[in-house]
Parts: structure tokens; sequence; C-alpha cells
């Protein structure tokens, strides 16, 4: 198995060193073993964790929803919550869109922001 240090990671994935430094803190990625030397080593898990974190950010999860998903995925049995929780944050961009393509309406009708 490929192991990758934090600046190949980092690379691979995107996100700068320190954001990597901040996830493990965090708890959203595992902590990677680490050599003799004392380098930690990430492997494909990590790269394809990372990337789950930044697919989720652009779909406006915070970091407390991410670790709450993660922790879902990992329990036995967390199926159904794991629908729920999706279909939730589904709903909720569902109702924001809503909102935003209303107040898009009102723009273009001239009734929010009238031209000077």
């Amino acid at each position: 198995m490929k192991k990758f240090t934090i600046g190949q990671l980092a690379k691979e994935t995107g996100i700068k060193v320190d954001t990597i430094r901040y996830y493990e803190k965090f708890g959203l990625i595992p902590k990677p073993s680490r050599q003799e030397s004392g380098y930690r080593e990430f492997t494909q898990k990590h790269i394809e964790l990372i990337n789950f974190i930044k697919q989720a950010k652009t779909m406006d999860f915070t970091l407390r929803e991410i670790t709450e998903f993660l922790a879902l995925a990992k329990k036995k049995g967390g199926r159904e919550e794991l629908l729920d929780f999706a279909d939730n944050k589904m709903n909720y961009l569902k109702r924001a869109q809503q909102s935003l393509q209303g107040l898009v309406n009102e723009i273009h009708s001239g009734r929010v922001f009238p031209s000077a």
C-alpha cells in the first residue's frame, strides 16, 4: 500500500498542510502511523476521506456535521440514521435554493434594489 507524507497528501488533495493537521486534530481523519523517523505516513484512505470532506463542504456541510456523518457511517446499524441525516440536509438545501430563487425573482422584478 502506497504511503504519503503530509506534503504529498496536501498535493494529492489540493489542500494545505495546516488544514490536514486541523482535520487530524478535529478527528475528521484518523491519526496516521509514523515512520521510525517520526514522519507521518498517510494512506489512500486519508485521500478518500479528505476528498469526501472537500465535497461535503461544497454542499454546505459544516465540519461538525461532517464529523457526525462520518461517526454515523462507522456506527453499526447507522445506515438509517445516515439516510435521515442526508435527507435532512437535502431538504435544508432545497429550502435555501427556494429562498434564493425568490430573492432573484424579486431583484429581476425591480422590487428589490430598484434602479436609481
